[in-house]
């Protein structure tokens, strides 16, 4: 009787394992197909983001909202430039490097 069991035990051993392994290969390909699904969502919602941000920085679109709230371009005599003073006394122009915060 022992030996029946054994030698029953033996031989499906490796259909058991067969089993297993079916198994863990059709859970492994639904969430292959899950992140799929993912990555697709998410290029959708990265092109979508970046329609909106160029929408958004349009400078006709920009310039049409500030007309709206009553905002002008100012003439020239409106125009200020403003200049950092280091304490060194050197200026520089605004498009210069800010200096590092402490």
């Amino acid at each position: 009787m022992l030996a029946w069991i054994g030698w029953a035990l033996f031989s499906l051993t490796p259909f058991v394992f067969y089993l297993w392994q079916q198994f863990d290969y059709v859970h492994v390909r639904y969430r292959i197909e899950e992140l799929r699904a993912q990555h697709a969502r998410l290029v959708e919602a990265e092109r979508r983001l970046c329609m909106e941000r160029a929408t958004l920085e349009a400078l006709p679109r920009v310039e049409s909202w500030a007309q709206e709230d009553g905002l002008a371009h100012p003439g020239a005599d409106g125009t200020v430039v403003v200049r950092r003073i280091r304490p060194t006394g050197q200026v520089r122009a605004p498009d210069g490097p800010l200096p590092a915060a402490r």
